[in-house]
């Protein structure tokens, strides 16, 4: 009787260790799951920009900034490619003397999916080498968060006949499209978006639906059309590592209430590092400013700006992203002009009063158009050119006067130690630093006088 037994108990102990055994490899299975899903929920996103204005040229390129550095590293390699052969193009255009303006280059981006581990982003390439004349490009970045690299066409097939088995879909004819050159692609949610390679307006998507494309993918691209986009958002300020309090001395030292008046303004943000950092300065000096800022980064840190509005700084608009409004089509003046308008306006519950044209760019049209006194400056800090601090302050110093319009750019990395040691010395001069409204006493004026009116100091 007892061997029976010992076998029984045996075969009872076998069960429960293999039970056990089955319990910690599906706990470690889960723990792997949720640290993948914690890892792709702890993917962020950001917006970072490159502004540039010189005589020959001007730039302004934007690009999402995330928490994967290699991604970061591929798309700045992009971004750096395109900048200098733009700016070999101008160079070769102003040396044959052709052009009758400043040539422009602005990139704009959007995210079209992020779906499992694929994310993807579309650039849209605007460069002007003539009056009112536009070469738009689109450029589409798929990558593998997963395998840490850019997804090519190629790799996404089961087989490679299975590429030239896609020509009846494609909207150009020839197998030449086929190539990773001359193809771009995107996961949407009804199938695989595929385009040509070329300029705008002959770039036509063809979406080629998930029914008739799936079989011919490989198992995991062809799931993907069966996840959901997730919607990316930037890191609340307040959580940022980059958020830190700036170091303020105590100083006695106030902003003059009977000084001579002069306005300090700060373009091209809000920035997710600087712009609370210079609010928090102004603040210990008890200083208001004007802060002209752009729509597509208002879309990222609304919390920001909501923040400026509400210590008591003035909000100006600075159009869209930053494009030469001189030589804009009428639509194009509504997408850098009333659609920052309205983000900004989301945002701190009312339209900004002012408007500051993106390189002080301005004609006719631009002033018909403009519902808002036009902002220029009187002394630039030029911060994007040499970002030095030091020389930034000495230069303001050596020109300013009574009445004018002091622009720094609010993005650039200097601008905190530049603000603090400008308004400081600002002060011991016996200056009153004040919004630009303020300085113009634009309220006192009627909507006809300064509706679409240049002002680049005050009026006398």
């Amino acid at each position: 009787m007892i061997k029976p037994f010992i076998i029984y108990l045996s075969l009872v102990v076998l069960l429960v260790l293999t039970a056990c055994s089955m319990m910690v490899a599906n706990t470690k299975d889960s723990e792997s799951r949720l640290t993948n899903l914690e890892k792709s929920e702890q993917f962020k996103i950001d917006i970072d920009s490159i502004i540039e204005e010189y005589d020959e040229y001007r730039l302004a390129v934007h690009f999402p900034e995330t928490s994967n550095d290699h991604l970061n590293q591929v798309v700045l390699d992009y971004i750096n490619k395109q900048i200098a052969d733009f700016k070999q193009k101008s160079y070769q255009r102003n040396k044959k003397m052709e052009g009758d303006f400043p040539h422009e280059l602005n990139i704009e981006y959007e995210i079209l999916y992020l779906k499992g581990s694929l994310l993807g982003v579309e650039f849209t390439e605007k460069a002007s080498f003539k009056r009112e004349q536009t070469l738009i490009e689109k450029t589409i970045l798929n990558y593998d968060l997963k395998n840490g690299e850019r997804l090519q066409f190629k790799n996404l097939f089961k087989q490679k006949s299975d590429v030239k088995a896609l020509s009846s879909f494609l909207p150009v004819e020839g197998e030449e499209i086929l190539t990773e050159e001359s193809v771009q692609f995107y996961f949407a949610d009804e199938g695989l978006a595929v385009s040509p390679r070329i300029p705008l307006p002959a770039n036509k998507v063809k979406i080629i639906p998930k029914e008739e494309i799936s079989s011919l993918l490989k198992e995991r691209y062809a799931a993907i059309f069966d996840i959901k986009s997730r919607e990316l958002l930037s890191v609340p300020y307040s959580k940022r590592k980059d958020a830190s309090s700036v170091d303020i001395k105590t100083y006695p030292l106030k902003n003059n209430k009977q000084g001579k008046k002069v306005a300090l303004t700060f373009d091209d943000g809000p920035h997710r590092a600087t712009t609370l950092k210079i609010a928090k300065i102004l603040d210990a000096y008890e200083v208001k400013a004007t802060f002209f800022v752009l729509g597509n980064r208002v879309k990222y840190y609304p919390e920001v700006l909501k923040k400026l509005h509400e210590i008591g700084h003035e909000i100006g608009n600075h159009s869209w992203s930053h494009r030469q409004l001189e030589g804009l089509t009428k639509e194009e003046l509504k997408q850098q002009i009333t659609v920052s308008e309205k983000a900004i306006e989301a945002v701190i519950g009312e339209k900004p009063a002012l408007l500051r044209p993106p390189y002080g760019a301005v004609d006719s049209k631009v002033r018909q158009y403009a519902n808002s006194p036009l902002i220029g400056h009187s002394i630039s800090t030029d911060l994007w050119r040499h970002h030095n601090a030091n020389k930034a302050v000495k230069d303001v110093m050596s020109k300013v006067g009574e009445g004018d319009i002091i622009t720094l750019q609010g993005i650039s990395p200097t601008s905190v130690d530049t603000v603090k040691q400008l308004v400081r010395q600002l002060i011991e001069e016996g200056y009153q630093l004040v919004t630009v409204s303020e300085l113009l006493h634009l309220n006192q004026l009627d909507t006809a006088e300064k509706n679409g009116r240049v002002f680049t100091e005050a009026i006398n």
